[in-house]
């Protein structure tokens, strides 16, 4: 009996080892580029926040979790959590699509005003249309 319940007991830490560990595989797994991915859909900036901000349910459906390519121009450059982000006019003063970018080596080369296409991770809507991942052309 005793036997028994030690193999159970034995399973059972030794499932939560394999479920912590998988967890914490996932969870510094490396992000991967846009670079290289093919987007499902190219549109302008501006028709991108009109989907949203019309039915942000129906935009997502789209465009959640999937590579798209954006074309817009650059309202804003910054810095957050040491990544470069491009922000682009959406013709809402309020709000922008902002483009997290994979690697900040071209980000040199784009200024405000710019026209640019830019490929990212849709992650939604939250004030201004988030993208991830991005890379410039």
């Amino acid at each position: 009996m005793h036997k028994k319940r030690n193999i159970l007991i034995g399973l059972f830490i030794l499932g939560i080892l394999i479920f912590a560990g998988a967890g914490v595989y996932l969870y510094n797994k490396p992000r991967e580029s846009a670079a290289d991915k093919t987007a499902v859909v190219t549109l302008s900036a501006m028709a991108l926040y009109k989907q949203y901000e019309a039915n942000e349910n129906a935009a997502n459906q789209k465009y959640l979790g999937k590579v798209i390519e954006v074309q817009g121009s650059v309202s804003a450059i910054s810095q957050q959590n040491g990544l470069a982000v491009l922000s682009l006019t959406t013709g809402n003063p309020a709000s922008a699509i902002n483009c997290q970018l994979f690697t900040s080596d071209k980000i040199s080369a784009v200024k405000v005003g710019d026209a640019v296409a830019i490929k990212g991770k849709c992650t939604g809507f939250l004030m201004d249309v988030n993208l991830v991942d991005c890379a410039l052309p």
